[in-house]
């Protein structure tokens, strides 16, 4: 049990990874010498892939990870959650969902939507340890052999292997072909056991398309100022080309209007869906607002083009009720960021019968829904506004 004793800790993502290792060479040759020598073929590989189950922190953490040249990716599950990670270019990537995302963001994550990725501010230590193969199997290479025999040849994974072992702890498989590659590493006692396999073979690690951070999801919630709900407080703005610059403290929107529209107070019974804690700023004629912004923020989990799916069902219910019967729905993108559109329907206000459409975008841990609403009488200036909305649609820093 010696030479598991003294055994390597390296770490996966949030843990630590206790390995021990063995190693290649001719079934004739000592057990020193076949272990330097598998040894030292890992540590001359270009990629790798090891998986398997690792003691962490106490508990079996299942894991799979691949090494290259560019850093590292894989994946574990703790507490029967999974967990993504991307090591690339000295920047680490998390991608995690329910009580690890939580966990990580700080949130509380709803059943079944997903974080998505989120950019680390700082690698961890147990990433940075697995970046590369090389140092991986120069902390290996401190392990003692004492302990360790002979056990025959094996077949695994239908390579001929030495196999070195100590009665009822564990073994180490070795190739016996090509470089003398290590194969198999199984420690018993600790439930360690960890398998290596396409070495050298050609693996692309690259950063995720999407991503977040914890520092831009804080940075975006402290630009979102106190408004008082149903307060206009638009910005100054010049009237170009026949139309008015949206701005308003706290509301990340920004789109044109026409120039014969004026700021609008609200009143809760005049929208849909109504939250006295959000910011709701509109313009309209006289009394009657025609396109209303109401800003979300802070909420449980980022939204992104990945994790957007999972909210379309609960959106489309509220509206479909709200509408009284079903209302299409398109998700798309503005600027990378996830937007649905909905389609138009008959709801009666504080104004009376009105025609309604609803938008919404989603930026970071905020949503800003816009909606267009006008009577019989302003249907033409009414959609015509909403179109002019849509085309010029922003997403800026919240009226900073």
């Amino acid at each position: 049990m010696r030479w598991c004793q003294r055994a390597l800790a390296a770490t996966v993502a949030f843990g630590v990874l206790c390995g021990c290792g063995g190693s290649g060479g001719f079934s004739s040759e000592s057990v020193a010498q076949i272990v330097h020598a598998s040894f030292k073929a890992g540590a001359a590989a270009s990629t790798v892939r090891m998986a398997g189950v690792v003691p962490v922190s106490g508990q079996a953490l299942p894991m799979s990870v691949e090494i290259g040249p560019d850093g590292a990716m894989g994946t574990f599950r703790q507490g029967g959650v999974r967990v993504d990670f991307d090591y690339v270019g000295g920047e680490e990537y998390v991608r995690a969902s329910a009580g690890a995302g939580a966990r990580l963001l700080g949130a509380t994550i709803p059943r079944g939507v997903h974080v998505g990725w989120v950019k680390l501010q700082q690698p961890s230590p147990a990433t940075v340890s697995l970046s590369s193969i090389s140092p991986f199997f120069a902390r290996l290479s401190v392990l003692g052999t004492s302990g360790l025999g002979k056990a025959g040849v094996v077949h695994v994974d239908g390579q001929r292997a030495v196999r070195l072992a100590q009665a009822g702890m564990g073994h180490v498989d070795v190739a016996l072909n090509g470089s003398h590659l290590p194969i198999d590493i199984d420690v018993t006692a600790q439930g360690l056991h960890v398998s290596f396999d396409r070495w050298n073979e050609p693996v692309r690690i690259a950063a995720p398309a999407h991503w977040t951070t914890v520092a831009a999801i804080n940075r975006r919630r402290a630009a979102v100022h106190s408004v008082a709900p149903r307060n206009v407080t638009l910005l100054p703005s010049s009237i170009q080309n026949g139309s008015r610059r949206f701005r308003a403290l706290g509301v990340a929107a920004e789109f044109d209007y026409p120039a014969s529209l004026l700021p609008v107070t609200v009143v809760s019974t005049q929208r849909a869906g109504s939250n006295p804690g959000a910011v709701v700023v509109a313009v309209g004629v006289g009394n009657e607002p025609i396109l209303i912004v109401t800003q979300y923020v802070r909420l449980p989990v980022p939204v992104n083009v990945e994790n957007v799916s999972a909210l379309v069902p609960s959106f489309k219910r509220a509206v479909d009720a709200l509408a009284g019967h079903r209302v299409a729905e398109h998700t798309s993108t503005l600027d990378g960021d996830p937007l649905f559109s909905f389609g138009v329907f008959a709801l009666t206000t504080a104004n009376g019968a009105q025609t309604t459409k609803i938008y919404n975008v989603f930026f970071g841990d905020s949503d800003d829904e816009l909606q267009c609403q006008f009577t019989p009488s302003e249907r033409t200036l009414g959609l015509a506004a909403c179109n002019e909305m849509i085309h010029t649609l922003k997403i800026s820093g919240g009226g900073a």
